[in-house]
């Protein structure tokens, strides 16, 4: 996941790009993506598997009838919990259990603090977020086992890694310019 993410970075001009380098890897487990085009204001999740990926847009009709889902105008994001039914029925994530017929409610962290976190930092901030404030819900939302918490504002990234025992998002974010490393 972390080399594709940079194949991205690196070679793909747009979400169409970035989306086919996804589609066309090899991925050996599954991995939800978020990404985006400031210049073109479009942005997309990929949920994925070894074999399958699913593809949705900001306030997608795909998450309206799913109960658990909390699509937002304008946004996606994501925590480990799928919203495709295909792909939520192999998740073993967020209380998944692909031996049990039909879709189980999602529980645990990853979705009740992650996702609905998120979704609740993207409604308290809506048509004012910045990076500042997205870090704040990177942080409220971040996991124990948080290793690095990144916040994208192209061309500009915030990265920030765990340190011992004190979680990513609780350490310092060092700013960094994207168009400025690349060109190099």
């Amino acid at each position: 996941m972390v080399f594709l993410m940079r194949k991205i970075l690196e070679e793909a001009r747009d979400v169409e790009e970035a989306m086919q380098v996804i589609q066309d890897s090899p991925r050996t487990v599954g991995v939800n993506y978020v990404v985006a085009d400031a210049r073109t204001r479009q942005a997309v999740v990929m949920e994925t598997t070894r074999r399958a990926v699913a593809v949705f847009e900001a306030d997608d009709p795909k998450e309206h009838g799913v109960s658990y889902a909390r699509p937002i105008v304008d946004a996606v994001f994501r925590a480990d919990t799928a919203v495709n039914p295909g792909i939520r029925e192999r998740q073993i994530a967020s209380g998944g259990d692909p031996k049990t017929p039909g879709l189980e409610p999602p529980t645990g962290s990853a979705y009740e603090v992650r996702y609905l976190g998120q979704a609740a930092g993207l409604r308290a901030h809506y048509g004012k977020l910045n990076a500042k404030r997205a870090t704040k819900i990177a942080q409220a939302v971040a996991p124990s086992s948080n290793v690095q918490s990144v916040v994208f504002a192209w061309p500009e990234v915030w990265i920030a890694n765990a340190h011992e025992t004190t979680r990513a998002a609780h350490t310092t974010y060092h700013r960094l310019n994207l168009e400025q490393l690349f060109a190099k």
